[in-house]
């Protein structure tokens, strides 16, 4: 079988072809679930570590600083950290299939 790529042609056995569409099909992010509910918390998860991300993109371009998110004793980076944890344990838990 010939996977025709933008640049090259590449011969591919079809056994790996096989296995590469299973952990394709395997690795599927997903967002959309039945229950409203869970797509919003799935929703939400990916958006407090996306958000998490940013602000720490800008602190570290010097636009914002690392200090304005100081929380009860803990340092900017600590609590941006923390953001982003919450948001994969969100996820995780309402990605879980029960």
């Amino acid at each position: 079988m010939i996977l025709r790529g933008a640049i090259i042609d590449v011969k591919v056995p079809t056994a790996d072809l096989y296995a590469i569409l299973i952990l394709e099909n395997l690795m599927k992010l997903t967002l959309t679930f039945d229950s409203h509910l869970r797509t919003l918390s799935i929703r939400l998860g990916v958006g407090l570590i996306l958000l998490s991300l940013i602000l720490v993109t800008l602190c570290l371009s010097g636009i914002i600083e690392f200090d304005f998110f100081n929380f009860a004793g803990h340092s900017g980076l600590r609590t941006l950290a923390g953001v982003a944890v919450l948001g994969c344990v969100i996820s995780a838990i309402a990605s879980a299939d029960l």
